[in-house]
């Protein structure tokens, strides 16, 4: 089958739609049946029974004929099994069933149903299914409410905040509210933003209907500011297009001094930005927990970051084996998608210096991953993780202040990922820069209590270099098990036990008595980690 859009059929509507006929031949009722049996007797067709019935139903109904009588209501009450009084207004439940359903046939098809003549298809903003013959599915032959392509990543629209504030006070503070956080969403290149120019009526009001099935959206964020004399109140809402269920919702107030508000503006959309779209965040974990228990098959771009995120609070080897060979088919399926590209810069990073035990061997890692990482940012030259990729790639090759750059430039397109601003901190900590590491990891941390343990260490080694060991201790709890402190002790001129959680869980020898060996293997492990000479002279106590 070929991967040229341009080249393939265009989809067809289900046979008795009336609608959207081509002059492409149309696939045999029989064949239809057939595909039909082949997805629901796969093992990697991940959907749940009654989303197996649902599938089964609807395309039943078309080859019957009966395509135009395919509706929320009769999909409820025969598939469901809910009463004569269901109203789709009230229980969204067909809508949000038939979202999981179509994500389950997306991957389907990205993985073992790669190569099926006939694909199945339930295009947004209709419960009809559509048929494709040798090809995957066009979207634009499906209509509208089908025309966004599969590997963009969440697409969000802010509506025009309410103002119930006093509009002498500080006219047009709402209009510019949500143009901050239109700002600040677009920095996080892997979303797709639509503003308040796109006309969402502000509120409960907001027609969902119409922004799921005409512009596409996932998710609205919504809400209304109040602004006194004495004080700023801003209320934050984002809602789940599919189902019209609120994911998430906060109030910010602040006490208003003279000439604050910019300020003030400034600061809530940044904490409301972050709180949603960076990497643990209210939008990463729902895409995550609508991923949980999908086959470790392709991944959109999105999903490329969601996988890897999920995969870095605690690095193994089984999750590194099926990540790495998701994101090699990424990239091969599409050359141009800069996160997959990062991301898999990372993973290959990791091949190298964690050793994974079990992990399959990778020619060259870090060569291969500096080369992705240079192909990410050539592709997104303003997505911050492309950067992130790069800076780590050059780290670990040793080339520290081009790496430090390519992260500062990082934070800098994005200073709302909280993520690279603890990575950015961490390696500035490895190499004793306390006085701009220290600042950048407390900061991440307050705004994101989520990261990964790993970005603590800084921490630790900033209280260990400066003869704390109670308070490296202390952090070292916080972090829990991690590999780059694994076997560190305490220098042997403390009396306290080992600073670092690895030396606890070991405790193979007291603090200071590491043999010869065991020095030379940590020092030459903190010299391929980069840590500054005079820290690792510190964690050895020499």
């Amino acid at each position: 089958m070929t991967s040229n859009a341009a080249a393939s059929p265009a989809l067809r509507r289900s046979p008795g739609s009336g609608r959207g006929v081509v002059s492409f031949p149309e696939p045999r009722p029989a064949d239809i049946r057939e595909a039909l049996g082949r997805v629901l007797a796969s093992p990697q067709f991940d959907a749940s029974e009654r989303n197996r019935s649902f599938l089964a139903y609807v395309v039943g109904e078309a080859l019957a004929g009966r395509a135009d009588r395919i509706k929320a209501y009769t999909i409820a009450t025969t598939v469901f099994r809910r009463d004569a009084s269901f109203d789709p207004q009230i229980d969204a439940i067909v809508r949000i069933e038939a979202g999981r359903l179509r994500r389950s046939l997306e991957r389907y098809y990205l993985t073992c149903g790669r190569d099926e003549a006939i694909r199945i298809g339930i295009p947004k903003g209709t419960y009809a299914p559509v048929f494709a013959i040798d090809g995957g599915p066009d979207p634009e032959a499906a209509g509208p409410a089908a025309a966004a392509r599969a590997d963009i990543g969440p697409r969000i629209v802010v509506a025009a905040f309410e103002d119930e504030g006093d509009p002498s006070v500080f006219p047009r503070f709402a209009r510019g509210f949500a143009r901050a956080l239109v700002v600040g969403l677009t920095r996080f290149t892997d979303l797709f933003v639509l503003g308040p120019e796109a006309g969402v009526q502000p509120g409960p009001e907001a027609d969902l209907a119409r922004l799921r099935d005409t512009l596409q959206v996932d998710y609205l964020l919504t809400g209304a500011t109040t602004l006194s004399a004495r004080y700023l109140r801003v209320e934050a809402l984002l809602v789940d297009v599919e189902s019209g269920r609120t994911v998430w919702a906060e109030s910010f107030e602040r006490s208003l001094a003279t000439g604050e508000i910019d300020r003030l503006r400034t600061e809530i959309a940044a904490q409301v930005v972050s709180t949603l779209a960076q990497p643990y965040g209210v939008i990463f974990s729902v895409r995550a927990r609508d991923r949980d228990g999908a086959p470790p098959g392709d991944v959109c771009s999105y999903d490329c970051g969601v996988r890897f995120h999920q995969y870095a609070l605690a690095p193994d080897p089984a999750q590194h084996a099926a990540l790495r060979q998701a994101l090699e088919r990424a990239v091969l399926r599409d050359p141009h998608d800069a996160e997959a590209h990062g991301c898999l810069a990372r993973v290959y990073l990791d091949a190298d210096r964690l050793e994974l035990r079990g992990a399959a061997k990778v020619q060259d890692p870090l060569a291969q991953a500096l080369a992705l990482a240079e192909r990410a940012v050539a592709l997104a030259p303003r997505a911050s993780s492309a950067h992130c990729a790069l800076g780590l790639s050059l780290w670990y090759r040793g080339d520290i202040e081009a790496a430090l750059e390519a992260l500062e430039r990082a934070h800098l397109l994005n200073p709302n990922d909280t993520t690279i601003m603890a990575e950015l901190g961490h390696r500035l900590a490895l190499r004793m820069r306390w006085e701009r590491a220290m600042p950048l990891i407390e900061a991440a941390f307050a705004r994101n209590p989520c990261q990964p343990s790993l970005y603590r260490t800084g921490a630790a080694l900033f209280h260990l270099a400066n003869g704390r060991t109670a308070e490296a201790r202390a952090e070292a709890r916080r972090i829990g098990r991690n590999w780059l402190l694994d076997g560190i002790r305490v220098p042997p001129r403390s009396p306290e036990p080992p600073a670092c959680p690895e030396a606890a869980a070991e405790r193979t020898a007291p603090a200071g008595t590491a043999g010869p060996e065991d020095c030379a293997r940590l020092a030459d492990r903190f010299a391929r980690e980069r840590l500054h000479p005079d820290l690792i002279r510190v964690l050895l106590g020499t």
